[in-house]
């Protein structure tokens, strides 16, 4: 930009003065007219934003002829990256290998949400709009973190789900039944594989807590402080990628420690006997099947204990529970409380059985 000013020489003649500032640096240029000085302050601001355009349009060639594989490789070994996001932008990269920034545009999302709907995935089900949600998102992530490398914009709306068909968004509500605990827990104590060893207190301690399964088996002891009956789970664990603070009850206590006995100095991690959340995830579905239970993830167990929370935590607040569980949101909170109407009656009439009316 140029601003013009009138100075007095020291001869006592009067100047005008042009100041340019562009790049951080300023130069200054004085004229004997003001007509002069606005002549070349005009053709200095055209030539600055000449410059300007030349600089964006080489930064966006640049930006576009990189690849989206490169570009996710990038941002995975970023510290800001959590290992959930690592995760989900690796499955995604699978889909988008030749794939140049340049070409990531509305069209292109278009057709590769009809593309992936189409999909099958390992297991040869459909993906679902839930999965190919995350996966734009994924890419979304991936393409602000590079753009921003080079000074760029990503498009509004861009990666908008409204291309998505109505009412995709289904909300899970399937939470666990006591009998289907039981089985599972007796099949577990039958098991003699050391790989599902701790799978018990994996179960037990997720519906104490109310963490995802990424935070349970990531979790480290140092993690747990037992005097004060809380878990401090890091950032670089946690969906969010933000501290959070667990308060233990009695029996989440009790689990830690029995897992202390088991455990061994070579590594840190509590449930050193699974070795990633998909390896456990998958073998609770191999369990779940085995136990004849259908369409149980270990996922709802999370539904479990945050509505178990809501309905039994009574002295807590709903933004404590938000809090605990790492909810941003009352909507969130709400999605994960599936109160059954039975537990309803029973806390409405176990809190007060007169009437509210006023006659």
């Amino acid at each position: 930009m140029a601003s013009i000013s009138r100075r007095v020489r020291a001869d006592g003649s009067t100047g005008w003065q042009v100041q340019i500032r562009t790049g951080g640096k300023s130069a200054s240029h004085t004229f004997d007219s003001k007509t002069k000085a606005e002549a070349f302050a005009k053709s200095m601001e055209h030539h600055t934003k000449d410059q300007w355009r030349n600089a964006l349009y080489k930064r966006e060639e640049t930006f576009h002829e990189e690849t989206f594989s490169d570009c996710a490789q990038l941002y995975q070994s970023c510290p800001q990256s959590t290992k959930y996001q690592k995760y989900i932008v690796k499955a995604v990269s699978q889909h988008m290998k030749s794939v140049k920034m340049g070409e990531i545009t509305p069209s292109f999302v278009k057709k590769f949400i009809k593309t992936m709907s189409q999909k099958k995935t390992n297991r040869n089900k459909p993906y679902q709009w839930t999965t190919i949600s995350f996966f734009l998102s994924a890419i979304s992530v991936v393409y602000q973190y590079r753009a921003t490398d080079y000074d760029l914009t990503m498009p509004h709306g861009l990666f908008s789900t409204k291309k998505f068909p109505k009412n995709w968004r289904k909300d899970r509500e399937r939470r666990l039944e006591d009998a289907e605990y039981d089985t599972l827990i007796a099949l577990l104590n039958q098991n003699q594989k050391d790989d599902l060893a701790q799978f018990p207190m994996l179960i037990d301690l997720a519906l104490e807590t109310g963490a995802r399964l990424q935070e349970l088996i990531l979790a480290e002891f140092q993690e747990f402080d037992l005097n004060q009956f809380l878990w401090s789970i890091p950032a670089a664990h946690t969906k969010g990628n933000y501290n959070r603070f667990v308060p233990l009850s009695d029996r989440a206590v009790q689990i830690v420690q029995l897992l202390l006995q088991s455990k061994i100095n070579s590594t840190p991690r509590m449930f050193h006997t699974i070795k990633s959340a998909i390896t456990a995830s998958q073998s609770f579905s191999r369990l779940v099947k085995q136990a004849g239970i259908e369409n149980l993830h270990f996922h709802d167990l999370r539904h479990e204990a945050i509505s178990r929370m809501v309905l039994y935590r009574m002295n807590l607040s709903v933004f404590e529970i938000m809090k605990i569980v790492g909810h941003k949101s009352i909507n969130m909170l709400n999605r994960y409380a599936n109160l059954r109407p039975a537990e309803l009656i029973d806390r409405f009439r176990s809190s007060d059985t007169s009437s509210i009316s006023r006659n």
